[in-house]
């Protein structure tokens, strides 16, 4: 939500809103038309498969949190940019989690802490658009972005000896003990992880190699 929130913000920062291409869409039209969205880049693999492993993952390896009921939201809308216009064809699996204090306060304390791990795919084809987490507990948001690390190099038949993941994960650790803002990109993940007061934030994106290799952007 704060993703969607923050893009829509910045978006209304470079032209007003009202005077802006913008809409909405149904969910319903974005699945029927099948096209994939040209906001994000994909990773080619099931994202709701990928959800729901992760969500069997976090409810068998808590550390410490409870996790409440999964929430399931899509988002679907185009933009007008100076480029043309940009589709954003969303649909997030929320796990949300609480520590021992956030279940003791209401949602809408000023010291409740949202602390999750969602998965963006696209509404159209499924496909996965990121990973992103915030959580107070850098052991249990480290041992998640591993395990969504291999479910994602497993659906794309990377070998185990070809896999980015220890390379990636010793960087992150290093990285976040010297500094505040780590940022990644190794074979097909670009990962950004920072520290926010108490919480360590997490966003795994896809890096399209060929398109890479081609020279492109």
């Amino acid at each position: 939500a704060d993703r969607i929130l923050d893009s829509y913000s910045s978006y209304e920062t470079a032209a007003p809103f009202e005077d802006s291409g913008f809409t909405q869409l149904e969910e319903g039209e974005v699945i029927a038309a099948g096209i994939p969205c040209s906001g994000y880049a994909h990773f080619p693999v099931d994202g709701k498969a990928i959800a729901d492993a992760m969500g069997q993952y976090l409810s068998d390896n808590n550390y410490g949190y409870q996790l409440k009921p999964e929430d399931i939201y899509t988002n679907n809308y185009e933009l007008e940019t100076e480029d043309g216009w940009l589709s954003y064809y969303e649909t997030i699996t929320g796990y949300y989690l609480e520590d021992e204090i956030n279940s003791q306060l209401n949602t809408e304390d000023k010291e409740y802490a949202y602390q999750y791990v969602e998965l963006n795919y696209d509404t159209a084809t499924g496909e996965m658009h990121d990973y992103m987490s915030s959580l107070n507990s850098e052991e249990a948001c480290l041992a998640y972005l591993e395990y969504f690390l291999k479910l994602t190099e497993t659906a794309v038949s990377i070998p185990m000896e070809d896999s980015s993941i220890p390379s990636l994960m010793e960087g992150i650790r290093t990285g976040l003990d010297q500094e505040d803002t780590v940022n990644i990109v190794e074979g097909i993940f670009r990962v950004t992880a920072y520290r926010d007061e108490d919480m360590v934030r997490v966003a795994v994106s896809y890096n399209d190699i060929q398109t890479a290799e081609k020279g492109e952007v």
